[in-house]
């Protein structure tokens, strides 16, 4: 066979890619040749850009390759090694896709994806097989009817005529200023009045003894009640504190009633840290428009030895006064309410002083029932209806307390 009649090479390439597939003329084997240069290079970059994830996405647990050591001569800084992927070429055709261990070499190249962290261990309480977690969970209220203690007091809602402040009456002012155009005068200014302002201010006054602990939640939501309620100017609390032995006070006179009263009792901010002590006199109204609610539940020495009946006096004089008892109603006669007389009382006026209608045991003080020195104290418990029949009493609405009481000083 001559030269002319060989094969080229060309034919005999051709023969041999396309020989196994299908017979294909010299376009088909171009086009064959340029998808194997292709692959060819995006095998390369994508080797490149594994071996670029795996350098910066190293699992965690894996220690830092350490830098070959330096020649001695040598003062060059060598950078550590970085592993190069090995770029293979498909076998076989180019239409198979990848074989399955170019695949595996492929998925070696990734790097292996850290562990999740693991969730904390629940804790464990003493006494308990199971695991549990600690919650916080609100307590239950220590007054468990505020609503209808809130209903019971509205009936203190009354306004009345400030003393101090004015506010102007508009339609008086509009009158003056027509009245003076028709008569050619000069306005003299608006008409002026009295201010509208609650009725009654409170202090509580909260007894210090050692079952004041006791009670310290349900006075604190009570004071939150009364400022909460709008009927009253102002709130205060105080808590009261023995200053000294008990000195016989009944039957003193003004002057050495009021210097011992400061040297017996004090008044301090309730919940505060103040050393110093306030004077019991400097809650005594003139004008009658300051309620004082005395807490306790009547079951410390000061009650037994009468010890707190001077101060009580002192502070009904001028305005009203009463007894909030802590513990419920089945239980009072077993506090120093026990020496006192039960009574019926009521008011004829708002603020008004006490008035006895009925005693229930008229033999232990003669025919009225009363001292010179008795103490007319409406005594209720923080029970809705208690505090209603209070409310309205104290209002002047002709309610007669049933659940007064007259304390008999000496």
């Amino acid at each position: 066979m001559s030269l002319s009649e060989s094969p080229s090479l060309v034919q005999q390439l051709t023969q041999v890619l396309l020989g196994a597939v299908w017979d294909g003329d010299a376009l088909a084997a171009a086009e064959s040749l340029w998808l194997v240069d292709q692959i060819a290079k995006a095998e390369i970059v994508v080797s490149e850009a594994f071996q670029e994830m795996a350098a910066a996405e190293k699992p965690l647990n894996d220690d830092p390759p350490e830098p070959e050591p330096l020649p001695s001569n040598s003062t060059q800084e060598v950078m550590p090694s970085s592993p190069i992927a090995e770029v293979v070429l498909p076998s076989g055709n180019a239409e198979d896709g990848p074989s399955i261990e170019e695949s595996e070499d492929e998925d070696a190249l990734l790097p292996s994806p850290s562990p999740p962290p693991a969730p904390p261990e629940p804790k464990q309480t003493v006494g308990s097989g199971r695991d549990s977690i600690p919650i916080i969970v609100p307590s239950a209220p220590a007054l468990r009817n505020a609503l209808e203690l809130s209903r019971a007091l509205r009936v203190l809602k009354r306004p009345i005529a400030s003393m101090h402040q004015q506010a102007i009456d508009e339609e008086a002012t509009a009158c003056r200023m027509i009245e003076s155009r028709v008569v050619n005068q000069a306005f003299y200014g608006p008409v002026m009045v009295p201010a509208l302002e609650r009725w009654l201010e409170v202090d509580v006054v909260v007894e210090e003894s050692k079952s004041t602990f006791l009670w310290r939640d349900l006075i604190d939501e009570f004071r939150r009640l009364l400022e909460r309620e709008g009927a009253f100017r102002n709130v205060r609390t105080w808590q009261l504190k023995a200053l000294s032995g008990g000195e016989a006070l009944s039957g003193a006179g003004d002057v050495a009633l009021d210097e011992g009263l400061q040297r017996r009792w004090g008044l301090q901010a309730w919940g505060g840290q103040a050393t110093q002590c306030n004077r019991p006199k400097s809650l005594v109204d003139r004008r009658g428009r300051r309620l004082i609610l005395l807490v306790s539940d009547c079951v410390s020495p000061v009650w037994y030895g009468g010890e707190i009946l001077p101060l009580l006096q002192a502070w009904g004089k001028q305005q009203p006064i009463a007894l909030v008892q802590l513990l419920p109603e089945n239980l009072w006669p077993r506090t120093a309410l026990k020496a006192g007389m039960g009574v019926q009382v009521r008011r004829p006026q708002p603020g008004g002083d006490l008035e006895v209608v009925g005693t229930e045991w008229r033999d232990r003080a003669g025919d009225d029932g009363l001292g010179r020195n008795a103490v007319k104290l409406p005594v209720m418990a923080l029970e809705p209806y208690l505090m209603k029949r209070w409310a309205r009493m104290l209002a002047g609405v002709g309610i007669r307390l049933r659940w007064g009481l007259c304390l008999m000083g000496k």
